[in-house]
């Protein structure tokens, strides 16, 4: 009989000893061979498994997929603001009349800035068009270089009074 050294490396490298009988011409000596080697395979992995809590898990696994896309919370939809708007407000109005004017005020917004004006609400913040220029940029997928074009984009710039009031609660903490 002939001693071997088999690896078992689930998670933790560990080495178990093993009886092979490869050498042997007599058969029952061979399958007795086998036999005990399957008996010491079997009771090597289960005194593993008990002893290494971690083996039970699953050794293979879907690499996690990676983003730069921020977790962010669910968007109030247009509807609920309005709502919220016209309880503030604590206007009587119905809903219909009341979409018509918050529909006005954005279009008369982004007509002010299609002409190139800034829009400033006192204590809120500055709505202004930004001119991002032309800049080379590469296709992800075969690494090409493109020309991506300028564009004009709308910008946002909060008041102090604004940004002291979403810091409030961190301040306090």
């Amino acid at each position: 009989l002939v001693f071997l050294l088999l690896p078992l490396r689930p998670i933790y490298p560990c080495r178990i000893a093993a009886v092979s009988c490869a050498t042997t011409r007599n058969k029952s000596a061979m399958l007795l061979g086998r036999s005990l080697l399957l008996c010491a395979l079997v009771a090597q992995a289960a005194a593993f498994l008990t002893a290494c809590p971690r083996a039970t898990q699953p050794r293979w696994t879907l690499a996690p997929q990676f983003s730069n896309k921020v977790e962010r919370d669910p968007a109030l939809p247009a509807a609920e603001f309005l709502q919220r708007v016209m309880e503030e407000a604590d206007v009587d109005m119905d809903k219909k009349t009341a979409t018509g004017a918050m529909q006005a005020v954005f279009r008369a917004l982004s007509e002010t800035l299609k002409e190139g004006k800034r829009v400033q609400i006192k204590d809120f913040g500055t709505f202004e068009r930004k001119y991002r220029a032309a800049r080379k940029g590469r296709n992800p997928q075969t690494g090409e270089e493109l020309d991506i074009a300028g564009r004009y984009s709308a910008s946002f710039s909060p008041a102090k009074k604004m940004k002291d009031a979403l810091n409030e609660d961190e301040s306090k903490a």
